[in-house]
């Protein structure tokens, strides 16, 4: 009989648990006695203390050692990977706190050499007239990870998109959500908050936002009656940070926000259009996804442009162009890699990963020294997946790093090109496009306006976001605790891209989105899929007038 009165306690302190949107952890609560029970309840319906709208806020109750259920999900994740729900960024972690389902937390390492760009290669770029410099590269050591450096990302990432939208003249007088909780009756206000969950309802009249903040959560209903804000919340995804201005109702024990509008952080409208002066001419080309390694990869449409950037192919004023290029940008997937799908070595024609990458440094050497390669890693190459993937592994790709005109660098990367003492340079933003995947199958703007084949729809979306891969399982992550490094925290010149093997150029408030194609034919799973490749193609720019131009070879 007591533990028939066990049970129906506990089912209590769960509905208590969920009215107030508090997750506990499914063993906790197994573990949880009659006194303890009746202690929790206690407390969460004591109105003469503070009010309990976390976790955190039971800690002083029976004082365990837990966070958010989702945090503990993270940590028991048995791979690097990031968990399949993203942990709540406010809970409190404690060292050495149980996980659920195991005895201890189980640190995460990744063990790899990490090598830095080498003092000549620096040397050589930072030289001359011509100058690359590193903004922003990721190569920090390899270290464990543990839960609380979830929880840790979760805050900075909020931190870093907090203090975009706050520079936004219509969050000018935003409040926390515990204050607007606190509110009686109708009421205009403005929050900030990391989206928890987004629910659009059956009907499709309405989408409701669960929006969270270091003080609570709140729901957000935006309702149909408005169709610019509903289809902009429709494409709304996930953990990325929004602000929201709209008006206080419900009731006390169910409060809800009705939105009027919605807010990302974006590019400001003032973003300058940068042009190189008319005494400091040249050219910047990109591509992306080379593939080496494939039976498809297009060597000798590579080879085509190579003869053309050595003034060895191509007419009078084609080889006078390819004198004033100064750049080479390269989007990733430098190779196909090995093991990288389930019976890859049947569409390798080099099967050894080391090959590879020498045959890649056999064909970027044949360009000339005159012209700058700054080369970014993808999923296809030797690396982790976990995204910032730092730069190509010097075991691994030598013969690449001993190129004296290459740059190799992390993914993402920030990199200024073609400063003088009169001009700041362009900011060029480097990042290969893992995460495009995941936007083209969720955002419904993007999937019916041309999904992969419209790579501008996703760098545009992302810019406004401020961040590469805002969604939580759109990309493999590390949990850094110090910094989100895949928050955009300054906004470029130039966005490149790659992975989806479509070449685009489009403009989004003065900023060049690139996507660099591919020079790998069409394949057997693109064939299934219905994706066409479009290889062999060079977006090249003229750094004085920013005009592209797309060259076939």
């Amino acid at each position: 009989m007591s533990q028939v009165v066990l049970l129906e306690s506990k089912k209590r302190l769960i509905q208590t648990l969920m009215q107030r949107s508090i997750l506990l952890p499914p063993a906790f609560i197994q573990k949880l006695d009659e006194a303890s029970i009746s202690k929790l309840v206690s407390r969460l319906d004591d109105s003469s203390l503070p009010s309990v709208s976390s976790a955190s806020d039971l800690l002083q109750v029976l004082r365990p050692d837990w966070s958010h259920q989702k945090a503990m999900q993270a940590v028991c994740s048995p791979s690097i990977s990031s968990p399949q729900s993203s942990p709540s960024m406010f809970d409190p972690y404690k060292a050495g706190s149980p996980c659920p389902g195991r005895s201890h937390p189980q640190p995460i390492s990744v063990n790899v050499d990490l090598g830095d760009i080498s003092d000549r290669q620096r040397a050589m770029m930072e030289s001359g007239e011509f100058k690359v410099r590193v903004i922003s590269d990721y190569n920090e050591k390899p270290k464990k990870r543990e839960m609380a450096d979830f929880v840790a990302y979760f805050n900075a990432r909020y931190k870093a998109l907090e203090g975009l939208l706050r520079g936004r003249s219509e969050l000018s007088g935003v409040i926390s959500i515990s204050r607007v909780l606190q509110k009686k009756g109708k009421e205009n206000v403005s929050v900030i908050g990391m989206v928890m969950e987004k629910i659009v309802t059956p009907n499709t009249q309405s989408v409701i936002l669960t929006l969270e903040d270091p003080t609570g959560t709140l729901r957000v209903l935006f309702s149909k009656k408005n169709p610019d804000i509903y289809a902009a919340v429709k494409d709304v995804c996930e953990d990325e940070v929004v602000g929201v201005i709209g008006s206080t109702g419900g009731s006390s024990d169910n409060p809800i926000l009705f939105g009027n509008n919605l807010l990302v952080p974006d590019v400001p409208l003032t973003k300058e259009l940068k042009k190189a002066p008319t005494d400091h001419p040249g050219y910047a080309a990109f591509i992306s996804d080379m593939h080496v390694g494939s039976k498809q990869f297009m060597e000798d449409n590579f080879l085509k442009m190579v003869h053309w950037l050595k003034g060895t192919a191509g007419n009078e004023a084609q080889r006078a162009l390819a004198s004033q290029v100064k750049y080479l940008f390269i989007g990733g997937d430098l190779v196909d890699g090995v093991g990288i799908y389930p019976g890859q070595e049947e569409d390798l024609a080099i099967k050894d990963i080391y090959a590879q990458y020498r045959r890649v440094s056999e064909l970027i050497a044949q360009l000339p020294d005159s012209i700058k390669i700054i080369m970014i890693p993808g999923n296809h190459d030797a690396m982790r997946l976990n995204e910032p993937q730092p730069s190509l592994y010097k075991d691994i790709c030598k013969p690449v790093w001993d190129l004296p005109n290459a740059m190799l660098v992390s993914n993402p990367t920030v990199v200024n090109i073609h400063g003088n003492e009169s001009f700041g340079g362009f900011d060029v933003l480097m990042y290969h496009g893992y995460s495009f995947d995941y936007y083209v199958a969720n955002v419904e703007s993007i999937r019916i306006n041309g999904g992969y084949d419209r790579a501008d729809l996703i760098m545009k979306y992302l810019l406004q976001r401020r961040h590469l891969a805002p969604a939580h399982t759109s990309t493999p992550y590390i949990p850094d605790s110090a910094r989100d490094p895949l928050v955009i925290s300054s906004v470029p010149d130039f966005f490149l891209t790659g992975h989806i093997h479509r070449t685009r150029v489009s403009s989004y408030r003065n900023v060049t989105l690139i996507n660099g194609g591919c020079w790998q034919d069409i394949t057997a799973f693109q064939i299934k899929t219905g994706h066409t490749p479009e290889p062999c193609r060079v977006s090249l720019m003229d750094l004085h007038t920013r005009e592209v131009r797309l060259l076939r070879f």
